[in-house]
């Protein structure tokens, strides 16, 4: 779990102040994606991952809102704008936006001296793309802010449905005014689970092997094709627990920091504190249902599997 150490974070006026620009940011790039729906043209980044314009629109849109409120904060985004082409290792983007990295692959650390490098943002501009590309009804903008390192505030937005989820630290988190909570589950035999699994699955892969382990051990498991809002649904109480193996930091910074907020808890394989820096999370609506996760993944060694 993040730190939550609320005397090395600012103060609650600017953490609302950084939400009010991260919420006016999501929405930008929903009316973008809204606009754009059952219009666009696709094209291949990964096998069986989508690129669209939609994204790279969305994605303009979230940056401009966020340049103009802070021009010197950086910001991490998936989209890399030159045709939808990965660059192979971060690229700097002009004015400290970083993007494209591998699953589990992070940033450098924090350079204290440097106000950019003390707040960082985390943007998903369209999550979910393979969904919107077909029209199904499940994907979401993911906007995220760090200060030295910690999740201060954060939102997932779903554009069709108009449902805002937002947090900031210390400040619970919220469906518009509703305050949110998990759910209260406690025994995965009970639990309706959500999984991120990767455009293309291996057998082999740690990814696949939780999923056969737990299939047929919880109540059902959903895979919606969209992290933030398995995240935003696991602080709502709809789902009861989420994780993934193979994700990266803008799909996961608002939606583990809601979690939080709304009284889950989130950590990592082998009971290690979750990290943006993993790309893996497993997220549990209370401590006695991610223990039975841990001792469901603990005999199948999985971070034997680097990075995965």
């Amino acid at each position: 779990m993040q730190s939550s150490n609320t005397s090395q974070i600012p103060s609650e006026e600017e953490l609302r102040t950084l939400l009010n620009v991260a919420i006016e940011a999501a929405n930008s790039g929903g009316e973008v994606i809204r606009s754009y729906l059952g219009k666009v043209t696709a094209r291949e980044k990964a096998p069986a991952d989508l690129v669209t314009e939609a994204d790279l629109a969305a994605q303009d849109a979230i940056i401009g809102v966020i340049r103009r409120a802070y021009p010197q904060h950086e910001i991490v985004a998936e989209e890399s704008g030159g045709g939808g082409q990965k660059p192979t290792t971060p690229v700097v983007m002009g004015d400290n936006t970083r993007c494209e990295l591998n699953p589990g692959e992070d940033m450098p650390g924090l350079d204290a001296g440097s106000e950019s490098s003390v707040y960082r943002w985390y943007i998903d501009p369209l999550d979910g793309t393979t969904n919107f590309f077909h029209s199904f009804p499940l994907f979401a903008v993911s906007v995220g802010v760090q200060y030295r390192g910690i999740t201060v505030a954060g939102c997932i937005y779903n554009p069709l449905s108009g449902q805002m989820f937002h947090a900031y630290r210390g400040g619970g988190a919220w469906l518009g005014d509703r305050t949110l909570s998990t759910s209260g589950c406690s025994t995965f035999a009970e639990a309706l689970v959500a999984i991120a699994l990767p455009a293309r699955v291996k057998f082999d892969s740690a990814d696949f092997r939780l999923f056969l382990a737990a299939i047929n051990r919880c109540h059902s498991i959903r895979r919606t094709g969209c992290t933030a809002l398995n995240l935003a649904f696991t602080a709502a109480g709809w789902l009861d627990a989420a994780w993934g193996l193979s994700c990266h930091s803008w799909d996961l910074a608002a939606g583990i920091l809601l979690v939080e907020e709304a009284g889950g808890v989130v950590g990592d394989l082998n009971r290690q504190p979750f990290s943006l820096t993993t790309g893996r999370f497993l997220a549990a609506a209370t401590p006695a249902l991610l223990e039975e996760i841990y001792r469901l993944a603990e005999p199948l060694a999985l971070t034997a599997i680097p990075g995965r």
